[in-house]
């Protein structure tokens, strides 16, 4: 395995993690009238796909033992950890994108990353892995920063009109009347995001402790390979139990066309690419664990300042722009302030 070892690879693999996981969502935004549930399985391939690719590529080059060979040497609990890691990322990830289908990115990402850094705070407290006063302080302003999303997004459906019901046949009662957007929604899925996403870093830290450490392509690979099951099981509640729409089935994701695929495949390919970086950063050194945090809440700000800046939300109210903003400023107070407490 080619494993990084000097602090010019954790930079780089770390700002790879922060393109990566940045710009993945895009592609969900590119397949426009696409729905989230038919995405999500297209990402999920390409997540597994790249996981594979890059274990029986450079995951086998070097003079030291393959990937493979490092899964049959470690340990099943070991192991376990990063399944169960893939198994709350699947749904983490599964519920994000249908946040960002009701709420957009600027408001879907900064309430998953804040939600999800409150977690990861308590786990690792609870685990005793990070000090007290770092945890503390890189999670505070993140949770701030989720609270100052939401109440961006509840301006923002302040300005949108009302959605029209369905005719009904004259003769039958009452016709109905137009109803207001809701916030909760969003908000709903995009929290429940960051409870999935939070325990997944202190759960590959526990896979990493062993007689034999396993290491970060193998970890990147079973971790695929659980969000692919997980994510699997629940598209299929979610394609009969829709967020928003009718239920849909097997021949709706066949029906895709070309483009739709590839681009499903492509934020998949992207996000494992990430996670693959993340990994390999934080396995290189103790020192590099700090930067690869740091990097990976950025994502969360590169993706919203996306949907800003590039999908244009968030044009029509003025208080909702100022609470994003804050929101933004908050999330990068508390990516930059953990890994200089640290140092």
């Amino acid at each position: 395995m080619n494993l990084p070892t000097g602090a010019t690879s954790i930079v780089v693999l770390s700002i790879g993690m922060l393109v990566f996981w940045g710009l993945w969502a895009n592609t969900l935004k590119m397949a426009a009238g696409r729905r989230f549930e038919l995405y999500h399985i297209d990402f999920i391939c390409g997540v597994l796909l790249t996981a594979v690719a890059v274990t029986f590529t450079l995951g086998t080059l070097g003079d030291d033992i393959t990937t493979l060979d490092n899964l049959a040497l470690v340990g099943n609990k070991e192991m376990a950890f990063s399944v169960a890691a893939g198994f709350a990322l699947g749904l983490g990830t599964l519920l994000l994108v249908a946040a960002i289908s009701v709420a957009g990115m600027t408001i879907a990402f900064p309430i998953a990353g804040g939600v999800s850094a409150g977690v990861s705070a308590v786990a690792s407290l609870l685990g005793k892995t990070t000090p007290f006063v770092s945890a503390i302080a890189g999670a505070t302003p993140m949770l701030l920063a989720a609270a100052a999303a939401m109440l961006a997004f509840c301006h923002h459906v302040k300005t949108l009109p009302p959605v029209e019901p369905a005719p009904r046949p004259a003769g039958r009662g009452r016709l109905p009347q137009p109803k207001r957007h809701r916030p909760w929604k969003g908000i709903l899925m995009a929290v429940s995001a960051g409870l999935m996403i939070g325990p997944w870093s202190w759960l590959v830290a526990k896979s990493r402790v062993g007689t034999i450490e396993l290491e970060g392509y193998g970890i990147a690979l079973l971790v695929a390979g659980g969000l692919f099951a997980s994510s699997l099981f629940f598209s299929i509640w979610f394609l009969n139990l829709p967020v928003e729409g009718a239920p849909l089935g097997f021949p709706d994701w066949v029906r895709g066309g070309r483009r739709s695929h590839l681009l499903g495949i492509f934020g998949g390919m992207l996000w494992q690419a990430g996670l693959t970086c993340a990994l390999l950063a934080a396995g290189a050194a103790p020192t590099g664990r700090p930067i690869t945090a740091a990097l990976a809440r950025g994502a969360f700000v590169v993706s919203a300042l996306c949907g800003w800046l590039v999908w244009k939300e968030l044009r029509a109210a003025r208080p909702a722009r100022l609470f994003f903003l804050t929101a933004i400023l908050l999330a990068l107070i508390g990516s930059v302030v953990p890994p200089v407490l640290d140092h």
